[in-house]
């Protein structure tokens, strides 16, 4: 197999401008065959007790443990799954399958949240399973339902105290729609039968692009009624993701100089400089920047007046969203991309990988594994973004190679992938002059694992917090030319 080059990520050189884009290399005999695979996002699952007097649970996947000792009036931690068709059990503590109280069956799909919930009294026990909504939530709300699992109450509704009712004749083992709720603390009341008034709940607090899921348990009889929430944090801003100063309202936005023979430049947003004297074959770190609708970028010569701007350009930037910025071409053909950066979390063990194409005579390449005849990524044209795929973290000679049925590689570069990292992949310069090269650009993300998908007791007894991956997002395809 011809090779034209055999470049490591790590000799790029001034390619990589952020210290935080390193990546660690290893021999290639080192790369384990499955992490050469691409892989599928993982689902996650978590359990709910609500069946007053019954012992603690353990849950059992397939007939193997997955959780154990959960215990009456908590959930458990969110657990991964492998996306695939699994048989779920809840068997008290300590027993095997054959004394399941609950037996389901659940097609977990890539990247998705289940609720299982156990509930009934102790000779009535029985189980179901709820999908989360994880679909995005728009800054400025939080998305509720209400889920009935006390076994004496009847049908339920929940409304703000002296406002509007928010869910109506929720029975038991029922589930209401969403509804959109402004952030915020309020007083809302939990009626029953005959219009009575059978709690009010005088702090349930609800904050932006969280998930809620309001659970009744508990009994009238021995007045323990409860009212507890589930919280599931699904689109959290891209300041909080990245660690950077910015409000939940921004957007965010990293720059890259992907143009060949082109001199440094700077990069101006609304007229105010995110980026300085950035040259050739590097990008910025990631900065908070007000979203909306016609938001100008500006792009000039490196000590260039604004007004002097080489291209010169609007974009649309979603709240909460982060975007790159990609300057391509020569400097007779420039043009200024964007696209959007996937900031969901990843499972333990995983992390997210494309490759951004900005070699302006390449030609359309295909993106693969040394050893591997499938291609990760195929026909990959100029200017182009593959979709993201999710892959094992460990080490992957990465080759670039022509488009089609070609088997010879333009460029190989062995790197490892670590877990909870989006990497994009940015092939640049040349390969006529030997400077083809891949730009790896990292942004740490959460892994589905501790504080993310684990239910953790917040403020109010009995509630716990998680954050599972959310839905796909739509990339924002875009470009500008110079003058234009």
């Amino acid at each position: 197999m011809k090779r034209a080059q055999r470049r490591s990520w790590g000799s790029v050189g001034t390619m990589a401008l952020l210290a935080g884009l390193l990546l660690a290399l290893l021999p290639v005999s080192s790369v384990p065959g499955a992490a050469q695979d691409a892989a599928e996002a993982d689902a996650t699952l978590r359990v709910v007790h609500a069946s007053p007097g019954a012992p603690e649970v353990d849950v059992l996947i397939d007939g193997q443990p997955l959780m154990e000792g959960v215990a009456y009036g908590t959930a458990s931690q969110y657990a991964p799954i492998t996306p695939e068709e699994h048989r779920i059990q809840v068997v008290p503590t300590g027993q095997t399958a054959d004394a399941a109280v609950v037996d389901e069956t659940i097609g977990a799909e890539p990247g998705r949240a289940y609720l299982v919930a156990v509930f009934g009294l102790l000779n009535d026990i029985g189980g179901a399973v709820y999908d989360v909504d994880l679909s995005e939530i728009e800054p400025g709300n939080a998305r509720v339902r209400l889920l009935n699992l006390s076994p004496d109450v009847g049908e339920l509704d929940l409304l703000e105290t002296g406002g509007d009712e928010w869910f109506g004749n929720v029975a038991l083992g029922d589930i209401s729609d969403y509804r959109d709720v402004a952030p915020g603390t309020y007083s809302a009341d939990l009626r029953g039968e005959d219009d009575r008034i059978l709690q009010t709940v005088t702090d349930l607090a609800f904050e932006e692009t969280r998930v809620y899921d309001v659970i009744v348990l508990g009994q009238l009889a021995d007045d323990s009624l409860d009212v507890q929430s589930l919280i599931t944090s699904v689109s959290p801003p891209c300041a909080e993701v990245l660690g950077i100063e910015g409000a939940g309202s921004d957007a965010c936005i990293r720059i890259v100089h992907a143009a060949p023979d082109t001199p440094p430049v700077d990069v101006y947003v609304n007229d105010a400089q995110i980026a300085q004297n950035l040259e050739f074959g590097t990008a910025t770190e990631y900065v908070a920047v007000p979203s909306g609708a016609g938001r100008g970028v500006r792009v000039t010569p490196t000590g260039a007046p604004v007004e002097e701007a080489i291209i010169d350009w609007s974009f649309d930037l979603e709240a909460g969203q982060a975007y790159e910025m990609l300057a391509t071409g020569a400097a007779d053909n420039l043009e200024l991309n964007i696209t959007g950066t996937d900031l969901r979390p990843v499972a333990e063990g995983q992390a997210r990988l494309r490759v951004y194409h900005a070699s302006p005579n390449a030609g359309a390449v295909d993106i693969g594994v040394e050893g591997q005849e499938e291609n990760l990524f195929e026909g990959v044209e100029f200017r182009g973004a593959t979709d993201y795929i999710i892959l094992d973290a460990g080490a992957y000679p990465i080759e670039v190679r022509p488009g089609g049925e070609d088997l010879t590689v333009a460029l190989q570069s062995e790197a490892t992938l670590d877990e909870g990292v989006t990497y994009d992949l940015i092939v640049i310069g040349r390969p006529d002059d030997q400077t083809l090269a891949l730009l790896p650009l990292l942004a740490p993300v959460a892994i589905q694992t501790g504080e993310v998908a684990t239910p953790e007791t917040v403020e109010k007894e009995g509630s716990v917090a998680a954050t599972v991956v959310p839905e796909a997002i739509e990339d924002e395809d875009a470009s500008a030319t110079p003058g234009a």
